[in-house]
């Protein structure tokens, strides 16, 4: 996982966690940050999921290391 990817999820977790307290602020990006209203919260929360899909995909294309052996004959 990269580094972008853990910090958005560790940023839409403190996002969530100060939703269900109903607070308007949450550390983004290592810093204390101070919405304007519950659904500019929602917003920037929706795109940091969307970013998150978007690193996870990538994530999951990346090349992995296989190998086939066969033995025997015809």
């Amino acid at each position: 996982m990269t580094a972008e990817l853990s910090q958005l999820k560790t940023d839409r977790d403190n996002i969530r966690r100060a939703i269900r307290s109903g607070v308007f602020q949450a550390s983004v990006g290592g810093q204390a940050t101070t919405f304007a209203s519950m659904p500019n919260m929602r917003s920037v929360l929706n795109d940091i999921n969307r970013q998150i899909s978007v690193l996870s995909k990538t994530d999951e294309r990346k090349p992995r290391a296989s190998s086939i052996t066969m033995t025997g004959g015809v």
